[in-house]
């Protein structure tokens, strides 16, 4: 799945170039057919104790760098702001009930179709939470800098996201694999806004373009981010309505156009990058779609149950 290009020089956005605030047609029309909202809670007890697990180690992990950048709290003040926003990556067990049936879950096996038989097959998403071992980070990095980058040569429509290769420890990364291979990579972080971003979307090269060797790797990570949105303790921050998750365009029209024909997701107000006049689009997975009343996930379990629908 290409998700972004940068082969030509990217199309520069203006303020009007985008809608205050729309449902583009097809999550209009999904939400007038959808099953997606009548999906029970996930009340499993090993889902819970899976969540527990994890934030009882995501915290052991967030107050070992409290202790550590605690010992010169003056010199470390900003590093210190930026670790109490990895807190609100902590999973909140009082909402499990709330998480919808369908939501990919940690560690997921998900299906993604293979171009050259039409075929769902088995792929797994493997979370690496923040703060983990270093070598689990050049393991990802290492692969990436000899396989994707050196791939990407040989597909024309193929694009490798700069940077991707440095991977940031504060933020939560989901790695799809499948065939004994690294088929894509996302991450999320809680950024100054204290809300949920996607930062990184990226299939490997042969995934990208018309030829791609599997599809499905991009929304299932996408999915997967959603999940994350689902699960983490962020949204009960000072009891605002929170997105679920904000999605980033980077000025580039083939993001944009992607993210567009996505069930559920919603087009904010472009926002301004840097000096000047140029903006970016940016979308949500809000709690229902729009900016007023916020007591349900709408358009999130549209777009789970739009995926659903494509990968059974």
């Amino acid at each position: 799945m290409r998700i972004t290009a940068i082969q030509s020089t990217p199309k520069v956005f203006n303020k009007t170039s985008f809608p205050k605030y729309e449902f583009h047609a097809p999550a209009q029309s999904y939400f007038r057919t959808s099953q997606a909202l009548n999906f029970g809670c996930a009340c499993k007890s090993s889902y819970t104790k899976t969540l527990s697990n994890r934030g009882k180690e995501l915290a052991k992990r967030i107050d070992l760098q409290f202790k550590n950048l605690g010992k010169d709290a003056a010199k470390n003040e900003q590093q210190l702001k930026k670790l109490g926003l990895v807190k609100l990556l902590l999973p909140n067990l009082d909402r499990v009930n709330e998480i919808p049936k369908n939501a990919i879950s940690q560690n997921a096996v998900i299906k993604i179709i293979e171009r050259s038989t039409g075929k769902l097959i088995n792929a797994e998403i493997r979370d690496l939470l923040p703060f983990s071992d270093i070598k689990e980070y050049e393991q990802i990095s290492k692969i990436i800098e000899e396989q994707w980058k050196k791939a990407e040569k040989s597909y024309p429509d193929a694009h490798i996201l700069s940077g991707i290769e440095k991977l940031n420890p504060k933020r939560h990364y989901c790695a799809l694999w499948a065939g004994g291979e690294l088929q894509g990579l996302a991450s999320v972080e809680i950024q100054s806004d204290k809300k949920l971003w996607l930062r990184e979307l990226n299939s490997a090269p042969w995934n990208q373009g018309e030829n791609a060797k599997y599809k499905g790797v991009g929304t299932g990570l996408l999915a997967r981010a959603v999940g994350i949105g689902f699960e983490c303790d962020y949204r009960k921050v000072i009891g605002k309505p929170y997105p679920i998750l904000g999605l980033r365009s980077e000025l580039y029209p083939e993001t944009v156009n992607y993210y567009r024909k996505i069930p559920g997701i919603f087009e904010g107000r472009p926002s301004q990058t840097g000096i000047g006049s140029k903006f970016y689009p940016t979308f949500w997975f809000l709690k229902d779609g729009t900016k007023k009343s916020c007591e349900t996930d709408k358009s999130a379990k549209v777009f789970l149950g739009w995926y659903q629908g494509k990968t059974s």
